[in-house]
């Protein structure tokens, strides 16, 4: 199995590049979703992580390969 420490510099970028995009993209849902319920400035302030941040973090940590990675960037969704 391949790993991100098995990518070239140039691959590793560009797939960093689209998991970015997917996590900005959920992390701005999420945020948009609960500022309606948000009571205080802190909780209008948090951090919204999600199933793509947690894919890039085990991504880059070894814990997940890239075959799923593509996979999962090919459907568009994680699992």
């Amino acid at each position: 199995m391949a790993y991100f420490n098995n990518l070239t510099d140039k691959k590793q970028t560009e797939i960093l590049t689209l998991l970015n995009s997917k996590i900005r993209q959920e992390s701005e849902t999420m945020y948009q979703t609960a500022l309606p319920r948000a009571k205080t400035d802190d909780q209008t302030c948090a951090e919204y992580t999600g199933r793509w941040y947690e894919l890039r973090e085990q991504w880059q940590n070894g814990e997940v390969n890239n075959l799923h990675v593509y996979a999962c960037l090919q459907m568009g969704f994680v699992p």
